[in-house]
């Protein structure tokens, strides 16, 4: 080995959905195996974990067929890429033989007790985030032992190493919170046993201290791999995935986005607040606290140079950085007609929605102080119309009738919040700050084209140079 240190490469559910994609993961690994060791995050395969959240919402309806029917499929895949990276390394001579028998162990072995246990959300006709958090964990359960099997035919050292035996979180079911002591801890105690060979650990599952599984969230495989690389004090992680990289806005709303060289932690951590799909909120956190870099690669295109994640960032501090935009949200209006006197409107109109637990995105205020406009989940003012009171113990309420001078809860509209993240943008002068602008966009006259790029200054490149890259979506935890 050449290097001591590790490097973490991390593989999405769209690297490893196919054959031929699951096959390229194992020529990236063998490749890199030779610079120092590894250690490989994966998260599971295809729109696997999309199937299991469905199988379970099935399962808690009563169609119990259905759902076994979903973890049979996903049975199927895992065992259709497997044997099809298997034949193709049989092709080369390599043993394949034994593998194969052990996969059909490992899937079987895997959707057996699946099945069951949606038999068991059927009974009660109950999902529980906890339950989700069991069925979620097959996806990943599945394909990180079987791309070790693909390795292990390859001659490649390569060991199993469930990210439950190492990640430890607190109970609250569907996005967890790790608890990095412990985690440490632990990573240092397994540690010694994984010298000389390739962790393959899965991605996005933890499990408390008394034994429960949970998952860290949609796209937690990305924070798994950026806390196995925090523990493991490693050189540098890889994100391997279907896009070149960073994109300068979301290709299917500009089609003229392209991809970024270079990002600061604080920026990706700013744009993962602000709706970008490509990471977890969480993901930066470790890498802020150890200085280690993240590199965003292309799995087809693996000598492109992706983007480079760091402490420093890019260098041209005149230019935003990216756009990106929050969906399902809506503008709420309140106002008051009692303008003889100072209502403080605005904090108890903020005071109301924090005590029934809504996450306010934005929020301004009329120069007279009696109207106020917030932006909201669209979850929540459907819970409102409904009738949903605040939190048990919170006396924050605001009368949303129009009866009297008090305040008058206004027409809502669906609206999509769009942020510019750049360094330096002279709108927003706070220490670190990233937003250059917000504004809000109806999303019943939705805009397409390279427009949102302008009001940044981002380079766009000539129409037609620079091909539209399609909607990162791996499906993964």
């Amino acid at each position: 080995m050449a290097d001591s240190t590790y490097r973490v490469m991390k593989f999405g559910g769209s690297s490893v959905g196919s054959p031929e994609r699951l096959q390229l993961a194992t020529d990236l690994i063998a490749k890199h195996h030779s610079q120092g060791p590894l250690a490989v995050v994966v998260s599971a395969m295809g729109e696997t974990t999309d199937w299991l959240i469905e199988a379970a919402r099935l399962a808690a309806l009563g169609q119990g067929e259905p759902a076994k029917a979903i973890a049979q499929r996903v049975g199927d895949l895992a065992r259709a890429n497997a044997r099809q990276v298997f034949e193709a390394l049989s092709s080369r001579g390599a043993p394949t033989a034994s593998s194969i028998d052990r996969i059909e162990q490992l899937v079987e072995g895997m959707v057996s007790p699946l099945k069951v246990l949606l038999e068991a959300i059927g009974c009660v006709k109950e999902q529980t985030k906890q339950m989700l958090d069991s069925v979620l964990s097959f996806g990943e359960g599945l394909c990180a032992p079987i791309l070790t099997e693909l390795l292990r035919a390859r001659g490649l050292p390569a060991l199993f190493v469930d990210s439950r035996d190492w990640t430890r979180t607190d109970d609250r079911f569907g996005d967890a919170l790790v608890d990095w002591e412990a985690t440490r801890a632990r990573i240092a105690e397994l540690q010694p046993g994984w010298r000389g060979r390739i962790v393959v650990t899965t991605g996005f599952l933890g499990q408390t201290r008394d034994g429960r599984t949970t998952t860290l969230g949609r796209n937690g495989s990305d924070y798994t791999a950026t806390l196995l690389a925090r523990g493991l004090a490693a050189n540098e992680v890889n994100f391997w995935t279907d896009v070149p990289g960073v994109m300068t806005a979301d290709p299917a709303l500009v089609e003229d986005a392209f991809p970024l060289t270079r990002l600061s932690y604080m920026e990706a951590l700013e744009l993962a607040n602000f709706g970008a799909r490509m990471f977890h909120p969480r993901t930066m956190i470790p890498l802020i606290e150890s200085g280690i870099p993240l590199r965003i690669l292309n799995t087809l295109q693996p000598q492109g140079a992706g983007t480079l994640i760091d402490a420093a960032g890019a260098q041209d501090r005149e230019r935003a950085t990216s756009v990106t935009s929050l969906e399902n949200l809506a503008l709420l209006g309140v106002e008051c007609r009692r303008l003889s006197q100072q209502v403080q409107l605005s904090g108890r109109v903020l005071r109301a929605l924090d005590g029934a637990g809504i996450t306010v995105w934005m929020a301004t205020q009329s120069a007279h102080g009696q109207a106020v406009a917030v932006v909201v989940p669209v979850a929540a003012t459907r819970a409102e119309r409904s009738g949903a009171g605040p939190r048990p113990g919170s006396d924050h309420t605001l009368d949303p009738g129009g009866g009297g001078d008090g305040p008058n809860a206004g027409r809502r509209r669906p609206v999509s919040p769009c942020a510019g993240i750049g360094r330096h943008q002279r709108p927003c002068d706070r220490p670190g700050g990233k937003l250059a602008f917000g504004v809000l966009r109806d999303r019943s006259g939705g805009h397409r084209g390279g427009g949102a790029h302008r009001p940044c200054h981002l380079p766009l490149c000539p129409r037609g140079r620079q091909p539209g890259h399609p909607r990162h979506r791996d499906s993964r935890g």
